[in-house]
């Protein structure tokens, strides 16, 4: 998976942390202002400060390497110019926009520690391939499995071992260390928050009205229900809120364990 799609997950879940902080019943969409106000610096960057909408949609994807539909992006834009009382930026019934003098570089600082957790994480994953004794020519991208194995992924926030699913097969050194990796928890806030903005961005990049004809199921876990109970923190309650609500307007399947239920007694 490109390094780019990652940081943007790993960036989406600190947006969304960070308007939970602030924010009670806002909007998803609320979370990809500041990634949109980041893309016109870019576009101003290259010299394009006015032209049509689809230049800053082409721009977005090009940075973040997953597209959100056109309707999102204007509602955006059209917040941006009233955020900034239209002197800066602009924009017209005819799609549209101009603008100068703003700079919307507040992302920087934070693309680069991102940068750094998930450089940090992959010179893990090279150590635990030595400590195992195990060829570097079967390192499989973690990212890939995180993205693609949600079932197995809540898996392992559940404390479950997922590797075992996956003997003899390709994603199973990735499944090791995202086992061993979960169990340390400065790796476990990264991993979740990957698993989170992949969430995040699959629900944006489709149609509210989208039916499970694929199947999806999400597992809730005892952490997660017992924050949706209010017995963890305010800000962990919200997060878990936000996931359960873009499961929900999904159709995803929702499921809690026996071993889940008995926990919670």
């Amino acid at each position: 998976m490109e390094q780019k799609k990652i940081l943007s997950f790993a960036l989406l879940s600190y947006l969304l942390d960070n308007k939970t902080k602030k924010h009670i019943g806002m909007d998803l969409s609320d979370v990809f202002i500041p990634m949109v106000e980041h893309t016109l610096y870019l576009t101003a960057k290259d010299g394009l400060n006015k032209g049509s909408i689809e230049l800053i949609e082409r721009k977005f994807n090009e940075e973040y390497s997953f597209p959100i539909p056109s309707s999102i992006v204007q509602n955006i834009l059209k917040r941006i110019a009233q955020k900034y009382n239209s002197d800066c930026f602009k924009i017209f019934s005819d799609h549209h926009f101009t603008f100068e003098g703003t700079n919307f570089s507040e992302l920087e600082w934070k693309s680069d520690k991102e940068t750094n957790n998930l450089a940090e994480l992959d010179s893990e994953y090279d150590q635990f391939l030595i400590d195992q004794n195990i060829s570097p020519d079967k390192k499989v991208c973690i990212f890939d499995f995180i993205s693609n194995h949600s079932l197995e992924m809540s898996k392992v926030f559940m404390g479950e071992d997922c590797s075992k699913e996956y003997i003899g097969e390709q994603f199973q050194i990735a499944a090791l260390f995202i086992n061993y990796a979960c169990s340390i928890d400065k790796y476990n806030e990264i991993i979740k928050g990957i698993y989170i903005g992949s969430f995040i961005a699959a629900y944006i990049g489709k149609s509210r009205t989208v039916n499970n004809q694929n199947g999806f199921e999400f597992i809730l876990d005892t952490s997660f229900l017992l924050s949706l109970l209010g017995f963890n923190s305010e800000l962990s309650y919200k997060r878990c809120k936000k996931v359960l609500d873009i499961c929900l307007e999904q159709k995803f399947n929702l499921t809690v364990l026996n071993v889940t239920i008995n926990e919670t007694k």
